[in-house]
Order: structure tokens, then sequence, then C-alpha cells
């Protein structure tokens, strides 16, 4: 890690009773072969032994805190106002970056020049692995798709600018996050690189009546009653047609 001046990148891990994975998260920061980056780690008052292990790594980090907080979003928020670094990335207890090299593959794309970066994740269900990557990311995804935060890079300043996570949201505030930063003119640049491995039992990718109620409000915030009811019921079968013919058409 480089003390000597403000890093190229900030990762935030925030966990909670993570013990089962935290160390897989851990050792995949520590043993990048890119080093420019600071780590910051907002523990919420674990009691299960993740402390513990985190202790084993206190020598790596810039900044750790454990104590309780009012959730998620306002600890990567914390993490936000903590990072100097020209990037960020959100790391979270159980998430891991897919190899060692997987930040210096990443670090060419992080010129200062392009607010957010996207690369792919791997998605981890009973055992089985998905690839998620896409090519583009357009404003009509995010009606159906949420971007990947373990694999998401974003120029710290336009998230210190926009204030962050709204904490209003407890489980979809960073698709909310991506959408405000469209809507204030920042672009998205898809990289072709898979960046983490993502565990799909997290608190965003569980089905749940408030992530639905959340899922509405945000539709209807971001893209007007409408367009957010034509797409919601008629979009994804059309766009899903598109993407398979594609495929096919695709030399």
């Amino acid at each position: 890690m480089n003390n000597s001046r403000s890093p190229k990148l900030s990762i935030i891990t925030v966990c909670f009773n993570e013990a089962k994975r935290i160390k897989e998260t851990c050792e995949s920061i520590v043993n990048q072969t890119f080093q420019d980056f600071e780590w910051i780690v907002l523990d919420g008052g674990s009691t299960d032994g993740t402390v513990e292990i985190l202790s084993q790594y206190r020598n790596r980090m810039s900044y750790f805190k454990s104590a309780p907080d009012e959730g998620i979003y306002f600890a990567m928020n914390e993490g936000i106002e903590k990072a100097i670094g020209e990037y960020c990335l959100f790391l979270n207890g159980g998430d891991s970056l897919f190899n060692e090299t997987s930040l210096m593959e990443v670090s060419k794309y992080l010129n200062g020049l392009e607010p957010i970066l996207i690369g792919g994740v791997i998605q981890i269900n009973d055992q089985k692995r998905y690839t998620y990557i896409l090519e583009k990311w357009w404003k009509v995804h995010f009606l159906f798709y949420a971007p990947p935060h373990q694999a998401t890079f974003y120029l710290s300043k336009a998230l210190k600018v926009m204030n962050g996570y709204n904490t209003s949201y407890k489980i979809i505030a960073d698709v909310d996050l991506d959408l405000r930063l469209i809507d204030a003119g920042l672009r998205i640049k898809s990289i072709p690189v898979i960046v983490s491995n993502f565990y799909l039992d997290g608190v965003g990718s569980q089905e749940s009546i408030l992530q639905r109620f959340e899922r509405r409000r945000l539709d209807y915030q971001h893209f007007g009653i409408f367009y957010s009811l034509i797409f919601r019921y008629f979009g994804r079968p059309l766009i899903q047609i598109l993407f398979f013919m594609r495929r096919i058409l695709r030399p």
C-alpha cells in the first residue's frame, strides 16, 4: 500500500457478522499485485468472531472501526468520507476479488477521466457460478439489473459531491446512487475485466416485500410512472429477445 501520497484507489469494506467469509475477503485484498490503494474497514459491531479475524490484517488497513451503526449504507457513506483515493471500490464482507491480478488489470482504466467504471463479477449461488458482465451500460438497464457494486469504481470526488448513498433506501441505495450520477450527466464505462466474486445471499440479492417497494419507488423517481410501468411489464421480454438475437447474429 502506498502511504507517501494519495493512493489511486480506496477499497472500502463494510461488514457485520461475516466470520464465515471475511478471511476470503481480506486475503483477496492483501494478496493483490497492485498495491496503490488504501483499505478502509468498517465493522458494525460483530459478535461472531469477525473482529478477531480482521485483527490479523490491521497492519494492512488505513482505517479500522468496529462499532454498531445504523445500517450498511450509513457505513458505506462513512467510508466515502474517510476515502482519500482517486477512486473508490466497495468490497464488503463476503465479497472477494476474482484473482491476484484483478486490480492490476483494472488500474489501466483508472485514468481520472472516467467517473464510473463497471467490470464483471462471478455470481455464486449454491456452488454454481455465473459470469455477470455487460458490454455497455445504459440507463434503461437499471430498470432490470442491479449493477455490481463489487465491480464498480467511482471517482471519489463524484461520490462526495453526490453526498454518497441515500440512506432512506435500505436495500437498493446503490442503484439509486448510480442513477443519480447518470442523471447528473456522468457516464458509465464498462470494462472487460472480471473484478470480483459475489455470493447471492447478501442484503441486495434477496427478493423481499421491502425490496419490491423500494424498486417501484426508485423506478418512479428516476423514470417516471409511465415509462417505468411500460418497461416493467413490456420492456423485459423485448430486451431479452433483442439480446438473444444479438448473440445469434453476431459474427
